[in-house]
């Protein structure tokens, strides 16, 4: 029968047309084209999902590096600021004379000695009169005065171990009335920062924090300061792990640097001095051209008043930058500039993008080879039809079936063996195309894990690092920053609720004693000792003790009168006198004791916490006066010992 047809589809056959194109072609080409689109299109979700990927890591990581950097650097402004408002509320109160030269240097040696953060106190007055301290190194400590009997010349004094002097080092001309920090704070009014200058021996940059002293009749008394290094910043800069080149660095509004995380100095050494290194001369080509970008984006660095998210190309590398102003003081009005190289985060994403182009070219030319194969197959055989009609049609359903044809559906092999053979070449290419976007998607898995093991990985990261920040280190008890920061969370609450607030300052006696006498080790040692007894007995978990700087502590109680407070003092004196720490050249007894300042108050808008902090630290002096080994308590108010609640 099929002869039949082929004889009579051989009588009617038109003349072959010249130039006609091959029925291999008219198989593989949309065969081909359907791959290349259903590839093509793979690829390219595959690369779009990785770069959103890496935008929205990019845009996380550099909010909480910038969150970070900014609690930072706040806190370590705010320092010289705590220390000064202390200074003028001891001088307000009357507990400090300004007037009485010996008195202000011993009291700044001893604020010299509890933090590495305020190496340097003084004071100034109208009439050019100075007085000051500054702890140089662990080695030299020194007294600088100006007083009626040395002006016009300032005094320079080695102090020993004690705050006594030892011998002259200088004695140069000084009038500090004409200093940076002095005209600032006489042209502010109020406390605030000095311009940032150039320290020497060794050049590093400083600034100071100035508060003006008035009388009632504002009337200028003087000038309290503290000297910062904003080398700490840099140091701590260089120490965040941003990303694996990634940069962050501080200028001011003038476009000069602050500090930066590289190595480089935020200063240059000319033949005239040392001199602000501009952001635009930096030596690191990436601050360079980030800040090059950003003048280019604004007119100028003063324009930017609030965050922005930006990206920039510097360098040919995208880069992601965020820029926040730091102005939280008067005085300070910096730019914080973080930036995440695109680079840093795309590793993984072009290996996951390369992968993806090798299965795609893999698969478009094993495909082709299944097409050649299977062409050569099928035309071989029905070329030999090629002159009967019956052929022909058959060949052009043939190619129209394959046409209409899906990549997720098999063709169905008709009863013709070089069709069959094809529809197998077909089926085995589809087979290979779905083992391939099966390794593709696993490919995307993959990545995907990476990029969550990551993200998991910069939140407990971010977890130990908010622990470690509010715990003290030697003492395992809270530190300064978990104080204040408790402290203000306790206020509000008992304002709230108009109830007593009690607060323990406590200082070892003779503890510079007894490390020159037992040794540092020994006296870590003591410390901790120290802080397990008196968190012993604490029993409520409201109860917080903290270390408050070198030997002191200081232990707030909520809802706890004042006689409340000295109870739980003299069961911490007692707890101490139990362990029996030895301590032999105490003038006090032959072990370690405390004395210990208590205060208390009821909550109001009428007093503050620096207010209670302050009463705690003249209670405290008192029983160092009254002979230390002690517990002495100062209440704001008789409202504060009133109202009990037990402890």
């Amino acid at each position: 029968m099929f002869k039949d047809r082929e004889s009579a589809s051989s009588i009617s056959q038109p003349p072959a047309q010249p130039r006609a194109i091959p029925l291999r072609f008219v198989l593989i080409i949309p065969f081909l084209l359907q791959i290349a689109a259903v590839v093509g299109l793979t690829g390219y979700f595959s690369w779009r999902n990785g770069q959103k990927t890496v935008e929205a890591m990019a845009i996380r990581l550099s909010e909480e590096v910038t969150a970070h950097i900014e609690k930072h650097v706040h806190n370590y402004t705010n320092t010289p600021s705590l220390f000064l408002q202390v200074n003028q509320a001891a001088i307000e109160t009357g507990n400090l004379d300004i007037n009485d030269f010996d008195s202000l240097a011993r009291y700044f040696w001893q604020q010299t000695q509890l933090s590495e953060a305020v190496p340097y106190v003084y004071f100034a007055n109208p009439q050019g009169e100075f007085i000051g301290v500054w702890q140089q190194s662990e080695e030299l400590t020194t007294l600088r005065l100006r007083d009626a009997e040395t002006a016009p010349r300032r005094s320079v004094y080695q102090l020993n171990g004690v705050g006594e002097r030892v011998e002259r080092l200088s004695n140069d001309e000084y009038d500090p009335r004409s200093r940076p920090w002095y005209r600032a704070a006489l042209k502010a009014g109020q406390p605030t920062w000095s311009p940032i200058y150039v320290f020497s021996q060794p050049p590093s940059l400083g600034i100071t924090r100035v508060v003006p002293l008035y009388n009632p009749f504002n009337e200028l008394l003087g000038m309290l300061a503290a000297d910062i290094t904003l080398a700490d910043i840099s140091q701590f800069l260089q120490q965040i792990q941003v990303s694996d080149s990634g940069q962050v660095f501080i200028i001011e509004r003038s476009g000069e640097v602050v500090a930066s995380s590289s190595t480089e100095p935020p200063f240059v050494i000319t033949k005239e001095g040392e001199s602000r290194l501009p952001a635009l001369q930096s030596s690191n080509q990436l601050i360079q051209g980030t800040a090059e970008q950003l003048l280019k984006q604004f007119p100028g660095f003063d324009q930017i008043q609030s965050a922005r998210q930006l990206t920039l190309m510097v360098d040919g590398q995208r880069q992601f930058v965020e820029v926040t102003p730091i102005n939280h003081q008067m005085g300070i009005d910096w730019l914080m500039v973080v930036i995440i190289p695109e680079a840093d985060f795309t590793e993984h994403v072009a290996a996951n993008n390369r992968t993806t182009l090798l299965l795609c070219v893999g698969s478009l030319g094993l495909a082709a080879l299944f097409g050649i194969a299977t062409s050569h197959w099928l035309v071989k055989p029905i070329a030999r039809l090629s002159e009967a009609s019956q052929a022909l049609a058959l060949e052009a359903t043939l190619s129209e079936e394959f046409r209409e044809g899906a990549l997720t559906q098999t063709v169905e092999s008709p009863h013709i063996r070089e069709l069959h053979l094809m529809a197998q070449a077909f089926n085995q290419m589809v087979q290979q195309l779905k083992y391939s976007f099966s390794n593709l998607a696993e490919a995307n898995l993959e990545l995907e894990q990476r990029v969550a093991d990551r993200t998991q990985a910069l939140e407990q990261a971010n977890k130990e690092l908010q622990r470690s920040i509010r715990i003290d280190d030697l003492t395992q008890v809270a530190n300064r920053r978990r104080f204040t920061e408790y402290l203000d969370t306790v206020w509000l609450q008992h304002l709230r609720n108009h109830q007593p607030l009690s607060l323990l300052l406590c200082d070892v006696d003779f503890f510079k004693l007894y490390n020159d006498t037992y040794g540092h080790p020994a006296g870590d040692t003591c410390l901790r000792q120290i802080a397990r007894a008196m968190e012993m007995v604490l029993k409520r978990p409201a109860d917080l003790v903290a270390r408050y700087g070198g030997e002191e502590f200081v232990v707030v109680l909520p809802q706890t009168n004042l006689a409340g407070g000295v109870r739980v003092a003299e069961n911490m004196r007692a707890a101490l006198k139990d362990m029996e720490i030895p301590h032999r050249t105490s003038s006090v007894a032959s072990r370690v004791t405390l004395s210990i300042g208590v205060s208390c108050c009821l909550a109001s808008t009428e007093v503050s916490m620096d207010t209670l902090i302050a009463r705690a630290d003249q209670a405290l002096y008192l029983a160092k006066g009254e002979g230390r080994d002690r517990v002495v308590s100062l209440p704001l108010s008789p409202s504060s010992i009133s109202q009990s609640v037990d402890v």
